[in-house]
């Protein structure tokens, strides 16, 4: 539908009107057809992500988001995307390993799945398992170049591993795919490691 269409667009900008208007198109998606798992899937997303960029009370985004993946799954249990923002909700939630075992269930049911990849990447920082990690996340990177919330994780990562230099191009990188998404706090972050 159109509904979800600009939603996808929307969604992407990664502002909190944005992503309110995100989830404004997504529940009239959901409304127009009940069981479009791709709407409801995106707008567990989008309410995820409200809550991550603080664009809502924490608990509140996190229950939205369990919600509307527990809808996904109802539409379609064969659709990635529900165990995918089901394992976010457990990771945020602080069951390191049901989300894992979810981003798995995802990746199961498409190796490609986005949201899975992330998570899977997140899943083996976690368990030390850096490189791995970083290696997940160029394969995000491949799989979905333009979405900015796709693209953010690499260069991120490659900060925390102390990969400055490599995270600098990751920056660069992202800024000539994703030019609409601001990423002066990652490099501020790497240049005040680096002593600039």
């Amino acid at each position: 539908t159109v509904a979800y269409a600009l939603g996808i667009s929307h969604l992407d900008r990664l502002t909190r009107d944005g992503i309110r208007i995100a989830i404004d198109q997504f529940e009239t998606a959901v409304a127009i057809e009940p069981d479009f798992a791709r709407a409801w899937g995106q707008l567990a997303a989008s309410q995820g992500m409200l809550g991550l960029f603080g664009f809502a009370p924490p608990r509140e985004a996190i229950e939205k988001t369990r919600a509307a993946s527990l809808k996904t799954i109802e539409a379609d249990d064969q659709f990635y995307l529900g165990h995918s923002m089901l394992g976010w909700v457990k990771l945020v939630m602080g069951d390191f390993d049901g989300a894992c075992e979810k981003f798995e269930e995802a990746l199961r049911l498409n190796p490609s799945a986005p949201y899975a990849l992330h998570g899977d990447a997140d899943c083996l920082m976690l368990d030390g398992r850096m490189e791995e990690s970083i290696a997940r996340l160029r394969e995000l990177v491949a799989v979905d170049p333009f979405f900015a919330i796709h693209s953010l994780p690499l260069p991120i990562h490659l900060y925390i591993a102390g990969r400055l230099d490599e995270a600098i191009i990751a920056v660069q990188d992202m800024h000539m795919r994703v030019p609409h998404y601001s990423m002066h706090w990652v490099l501020a972050l790497i240049y005040w490691e680096q002593g600039r």
